[in-house]
């Protein structure tokens, strides 16, 4: 009896140790993932504050104490960007606007987000602006009229329903839109929900229509909707992903109250300090983050197999000033 019980006991301390050690090794497993969580999100926000003292792309300074970081939502459109940053430029340095480019551009495999893009540019131009500029890359405007000063009143709708030359609904707010970085914050910027093509901007409307803000648009102009923009985009070349799916079009009718600015997650990979006849700008690759099993339909439909983008350590850009 005595030597079974002590084997009964050396069974038992055998099974402790055991448990006390998984549980140690428990412990340490996670403290070094939370640790490598930290040191990411660290080197995350170290990167984005460093972009506080940017190259801007000024010819011409206003004396004011603004400055406006144009938002380029962008995914392989640099035929158009070619044509773009130099008229940009020469029509902002017309009306003496102190100006810098952002051109975020999505280089991961989901489906291009305009929305979340834009909330990225936010994050990366706010320390190092007053003021911010949704800017579509393929709508130019032609007429010198056209403001993009401070919307110290409120959100400035450039491209207005009256002017734009495709979409003329009343509640439309997209193509070019200016905003203070306080009314930007005040609303949560985007939501996140919108893979694909379309309904972001509608859905930004309902915010700033819940936040009170009065959206102005351009008054007495002496153009129209025929040639106050030109719309460069070619749909024989540039197709628009329209598709909707899985509850896709259930979910992105609604308000959404979930996502927004402060949930926009993502991985900025590298920084490009770049010229387009001698104008400088900066292109930001970034890989956005989508929760497959709450927004499927992130997943382009050709690539559904894949679940998840595996997010490279951030690089240091070489040339970054």
């Amino acid at each position: 009896m005595i030597k079974l019980s002590l084997k009964n006991v050396s069974i038992s301390i055998l099974i402790l140790f055991t448990i006390f050690t998984i549980i140690i090794f428990s412990n340490l497993f996670i403290l070094n993932r939370e640790s490598q969580c930290l040191q990411s999100y660290v080197e995350h926000q170290t990167l984005i504050n460093s972009i506080r003292k940017p190259t801007r792309t000024i010819t011409n300074v206003n004396h004011d104490g603004n400055h406006l970081a144009i938002l380029i939502p962008f995914r392989e459109r640099f035929n158009q960007l070619l044509q773009f940053i130099p008229h940009i430029n020469s029509f902002l340095n017309r009306q003496n606007i102190s100006h810098e480019f952002f051109v975020i551009n999505q280089i991961d495999n989901y489906r291009f987000n305009r929305g979340a893009l834009i909330n990225i540019g936010f994050q990366l131009a706010q320390n190092s602006c007053t003021y911010i500029v949704m800017h579509d890359v393929d709508l130019l405007p032609l007429n010198d009229q056209l403001s993009y000063g401070f919307p110290a009143r409120g959100p400035f709708h450039v491209s207005s329903p009256d002017l734009h030359p495709k979409y003329h609904y009343e509640t439309y707010v997209g193509g070019i839109l200016l905003m203070t970085n306080e009314h930007f914050k005040l609303v949560n910027g985007f939501s996140t929900n919108y893979f694909g093509w379309g309904l972001e901007d509608d859905e930004f409307y309902a915010r700033l229509k819940e936040a009170n803000l009065q959206i102005y648009r351009p008054e007495n102009i002496k153009t129209n909707q025929s040639n106050t923009f030109i719309h460069i985009h070619d749909q024989n070349i540039y197709k628009r992903d329209t598709a909707k799916l899985f509850n896709q079009k259930e979910i992105t009718r609604r308000r959404d109250r979930q996502t927004g600015l402060n949930t926009t997650k993502f991985n900025l990979l590298t920084i490009y300090n770049m010229t387009i006849e001698n104008i400088e700008f900066r292109i930001f690759n970034v890989a956005i983050y989508c929760n497959v099993d709450r927004t499927p339909w992130c997943l382009k439909p050709s690539s559904s197999s894949s679940s998840s983008i595996k997010f490279k350590k951030q690089q240091q850009p070489k040339n970054r000033r």
